[in-house]
């Protein structure tokens, strides 16, 4: 008898146990697949660097526990300047003097960090591009440079999009990236690291990396690199973290490595401090340089809504400030909306507490609104687009249109009686104006032709013509009024 085939499936018994473990501290785990995105020039690959070198060196990161590691490096980006850089982080490392030698190598034997320039694209097993590789073959690459003896564990891929033959927008594309750094885990048994861009969009925003949602998705371990502030502080944020807890955010403090020359070696996170206190001075004073400085027209109109809707006391929402915006208008919300999120990132306006009675979000202004000087200073003009409510209103004594009888065709619904109303007064008589008749060439007098303007429904005390409403017995035996119209004479031609 032939053997069977064994079964793909596994019981509770026959699944794998095994307890996670960690590259550097709660940041990068073990034969995992991990991302860390941000914007540009917000020192990204310092970062990576940095854990690159901890880990081929064995040195504690951050007071993070580190597990020493052999380290290889894809490297698309500015390859002349990579040694500068590292010279960088050996100062940064307190180990300057190991320039002259090779800081990564252990009596020549064993690389524990390197760098290739080689052309890849990790969702392509085999390339059709004679001069750029596919994934078997960096498959077969790695495996002969990291044996079983001496194995990878990080491998970093700086940056994805150069390594990837589709486009980034597309999901199956990106899918197909994904499986094949997932197919380099699995025959190798190390981490990957990815270096991507964060998605366009406002300052104040994080959007996630950049393309499709299915790279996050894919992800053991998500990082964001906020942008650094003026004292070069960043904030690094955990998003994703698929074996174990997500950590605090943690604030690095980037600084620039010099050389004995004054030669500039890059920036590196040196500590981690607390998260920068916020400064009212330096607020009021952002304040005050935005009204003094000259917003955008849009902006400008914005901030006016604003503090109008907030002196007639109403809640300043979309709704209250959109028709108060001329700049835009029939163009939709997104511009104005846009408008707001800056406005409120720059903090010339801010995000008001819940107002009883609304929906959506209410806005304040931050900035004082401009003192009038004028005789009028006192008056507080109501906004206009928002009416009062009938507590607010004074009773309004009845007006001459509110004494006025309902017309004719009203009457006749007799769902409600209306309350009885005083006797309007009799209308005088409108001015009947005769005008004179029209000659044509043969010297007579043309025939005024009927007007075809629909007469107004006669008033309530106006007595009806009998003979014009007199009903008509129909052919069809219903009663109908009688038309007393003379029909239009045909136009006579020559």
């Amino acid at each position: 008898m032939a053997d069977t085939p064994a079964s793909p499936w596994l019981h509770f018994s026959k699944l794998p146990h095994e307890m996670p473990s960690w590259l550097i501290g709660d940041y990068v785990p073990a034969k995992s697949l991990t991302c860390l995105y941000g914007k540009r020039g917000q020192g990204k690959t310092f970062l990576a660097l940095d854990w690159a070198c901890s880990i081929a060196m064995g040195r504690a990161w951050q007071e993070q526990a580190v597990t020493r590691g052999r380290v290889a490096y894809l490297l698309a980006e500015r390859p002349d300047g990579l040694k500068r850089r590292l010279m960088g982080w050996l100062h940064h490392a307190g180990k300057p003097d190991l320039i002259k030698g090779e800081p990564f190598t252990d009596d020549g034997k064993i690389h524990w960090l390197q760098f290739t320039q080689a052309d890849f694209l990790l969702d392509v097993d085999n390339s059709p591009d004679p001069e750029r590789r596919g994934n078997n073959e960096l498959i077969k690459m790695l495996e002969a440079e990291f044996p079983k003896e001496r194995p990878l564990a990080l491998l970093v891929i700086d940056p994805l999009a150069a390594f990837m033959s589709g486009s980034e927008n597309e999901t199956t594309d990106m899918q197909r990236f994904v499986r094949g750094c997932l197919k380099i885990i699995s025959r190798l048994k190390c981490s990957i690291l990815l270096i991507h861009h964060e998605g366009k969009g406002n300052v104040n925003n994080i959007l996630g990396a950049r393309g499709s949602s299915a790279l996050e998705a894919g992800m053991d371990t998500v990082l964001y690199l906020a942008p650094r502030n003026n004292d070069m502080i960043a904030e690094l944020r955990v998003t994703k973290q698929r074996e174990g807890a997500e950590p605090k955010p943690r604030w690095l403090q980037f600084v620039e490595q010099e050389a004995a020359d004054g030669q500039k070696l890059g920036l590196f996170p040196t500590k981690t401090t607390e998260p920068p206190p916020k400064d009212k001075t330096t607020d009021k004073k952002k304040n005050a340089d935005i009204t003094a400085q000259s917003l955008p027209p849009l902006a400008e109109e914005i901030m006016a809504a604003v503090q109008k809707l907030e002196a007639s006391g109403v809640p300043a929402e979309i709704k209250s400030i959109r028709p108060h915006i001329t700049k835009m208008r029939g163009r939709g919300d997104r511009p104005t909306r846009d408008a707001i999120d800056q406005l409120v990132a720059s903090g010339a306006l801010v995000i008001s507490s819940a107002h009883s009675g609304t929906r959506g979000t209410v806005y304040r202004s931050a900035v004082a609104a401009p003192i009038d000087t004028s005789e009028n200073a006192d008056t507080v003009i109501a906004a206009d687009p928002v009416p009062a409510t009938d507590t607010d209103k004074p009773p309004a004594a009845p007006s001459e249109e509110m004494t006025k009888p309902a017309p004719t065709e009203a009457k006749k619904k007799k769902a409600t009686k209306a309350p009885a109303q005083p006797a309007p007064e009799p209308a005088p008589e409108p001015k009947k104006t005769v005008k004179a008749p029209k000659i044509t060439k043969g010297g007579k007098a043309a025939e005024a032709k009927p007007s075809r303007r629909k007469m107004a429904a006669p008033l309530p005390d106006t007595p009806k013509d009998p003979v014009a409403t007199a009903p008509v017995q129909s052919d069809g035996g219903t009663s109908r009024s009688a038309d007393t119209r003379k029909p239009r004479p045909r136009k006579k031609t020559p």
